[in-house]
């Protein structure tokens, strides 16, 4: 199947050929998206008209209304979760304000970073359980996703999860 083959591509590393820039190149439902001299075969995942995105084919994707939750079956170290919120009025909402309440109430020390259309921060709990969050509108939805792991795990799958970021805010 044409999975397999873009698997057998990607895993002899012979997608490095191509252009440095980062681009996606369609096929079957699937692609590969090809970042930094890199790449990985991505499914997509569309959850209504206003919000979906591409994910790694060897993970899974879990559905429970609101909350979706993306992750590697087999290897995985965490999680990335996007919880979902129906606005009427996405103008009016103050991310960096909303996201300073979230993280005020959960977190004695943060640092929210801006990145044009999100807000993004990175904490460690008391229990050494690293988080990173996000925040964003797409169309009429309120995106908060969160990605965490145990602090020995911290960095090794962040390739993945950024490309799943990336899906959505490019």
């Amino acid at each position: 199947s044409l999975s397999q083959i873009l698997l057998q591509v990607e895993l002899r590393g012979q997608c490095n050929y191509r252009n440095m820039k980062e681009r996606q190149e369609v096929r079957e439902g699937l692609f590969t998206m090809i970042l930094k001299n890199s790449c990985l075969v991505m499914k997509k995942y569309q959850y209504n008209d206003q919000f979906g995105f591409a994910y790694p084919e060897t993970w899974e994707v879990g559905n429970d209304g609101n909350l979706i939750s993306v992750y590697d079956p087999e290897n995985g170290l965490g999680a990335l979760q996007f919880t979902l919120y129906e606005v009427v009025e996405p103008s009016g909402i103050d991310l960096i304000s909303e996201f300073e309440d979230y993280l005020g109430d959960r977190h004695g020390h943060f640092e929210i970073q801006t990145g044009g259309d999100f807000v993004y921060c990175i904490v460690k709990d008391e229990e050494g359980v690293g988080w990173r969050y996000w925040l964003f509108i797409q169309g009429n939805t309120m995106v908060f996703a969160t990605y965490n792991c145990e602090q020995q795990d911290k960095g090794k799958e962040d390739q993945e999860v950024e490309r799943i970021i990336k899906s959505i805010l490019n």
